[in-house]
């Protein structure tokens, strides 16, 4: 896991650029022994990306776009200008020709890519929730070139927002973590997990740097009937303790943690664990010791920090749920 996480000189927040624009830290999974949740696929050096226990196959056939027949929903959008480019393909603008409404729609012109799309796809089909990006449509255009049609979202993502400001102020993080947990609260009732929940993994919207949505599922899984994943997966600043143990046997309560991680950055501009490298970084994070030492601290409440410390809760059976925490945290509602 040496190679999957950057370190800035400082150990403050920082990022190394993507393709697309937007700030990314490398995530990556390892699989472990008798994984029965997820199969890895790797889809370029920087990536990898799992399957989730469906018992579907997720191929061209099984999972046509709901509706339309696809010669219709090909006709249905005009393609226009490019918005971004990634190790999947490209995102352009797409236009209802009905309706005339915008939406992005991603062409996945790496072939080898187009199942873990797929996956993805299948993900959030099931997901309705203002703060998550919506799925639309899905279909193959006669060069088997797979479309993804979603809510087009213009804005940055939210680790790019936090570099700009250096931290948000504690009313403002209040708003984006009210957001992020009702989205997890909706995911997580239908047995999804994130489970790459971080700030480049969250969109800031235009003209309002508290309004976010979630983006990319690509590391997303689903479990039912009280299973468990079993596959290490995320990128290492945001990563919740249960997912690095030497047998990971985890559920949706990782992604409460890394909600709570992004608290800690909202707040300070900074990591809470630092290391100079991942396998140091992930024996802090085993540990979870949580410490509020910077100066930045010194101007937050009390309140803030004890969320923090609930969401970061070490052991995944006593952390809160993401609708428990909206409930019940006075910080939230006040």
């Amino acid at each position: 896991m040496s190679a999957l996480m950057h370190f800035s000189k400082n150990n403050r927040v920082a990022s190394t650029r993507s393709s697309e624009g937007a700030a990314k830290n490398s995530p990556g999974c390892r699989s472990g022994p008798n994984d029965s949740q997820t199969s890895a696929t790797t889809v370029s050096p920087k990536f990898l990306y799992t399957s989730f226990g469906s018992g579907r196959s997720c191929d061209a056939q099984s999972m046509k776009s709901s509706g339309l027949p696809e010669s219709s929903l090909i006709s249905k959008y005009e393609i226009r200008e490019v918005l971004g480019f990634g190790s999947a393909g490209r995102v352009h603008v797409a236009v209802d020709v009905t309706t005339g409404k915008e939406y992005a729609c991603k062409i996945v012109t790496e072939r080898t890519a187009q199942e873990v799309q797929l996956r993805e796809v299948e993900l959030i089909r099931q997901l309705d929730h203002p703060n998550i990006v919506s799925y639309r449509d899905h279909f193959f255009c006669e060069d088997g070139l797979l479309h993804i049609v979603t809510e087009l979202v213009r804005g940055t993502d939210l680790m790019s927002a936090i570099q700009e400001r250096g931290s948000y102020a504690e009313e403002d993080a209040r708003e984006v973590v009210g957001q992020l947990l009702s989205a997890l609260n909706h995911v997580h009732s239908k047995g999804i997990a994130h489970r790459d929940l971080k700030p480049e993994n969250v969109l800031v919207l235009t003209g309002d740097h508290t309004r976010v949505k979630i983006i990319d599922f690509g590391l997303g899984g689903q479990i039912r009937d009280g299973a468990v994943f079993t596959t290490a997966c995320g990128t290492p600043n945001f990563v919740a303790p249960e997912v690095v143990q030497e047998i990971p046997r985890y559920g949706t309560a990782c992604d409460v943690w890394s909600v709570g991680i992004i608290l800690y950055v909202l707040l300070s501009g900074d990591f809470p664990f630092k290391a100079p490298n991942v396998p140091a970084l992930i024996s802090l994070i085993r540990r979870g010791v949580l410490r509020f030492r910077d100066p930045a601290w010194e101007l937050v409440s009390s309140e803030a920090k004890l969320l923090v410390q609930s969401l970061c809760t070490i052991d995944q059976q006593q952390r809160p749920s993401a609708g428990s925490a909206l409930r019940s945290c006075r910080w939230l509602n006040s």
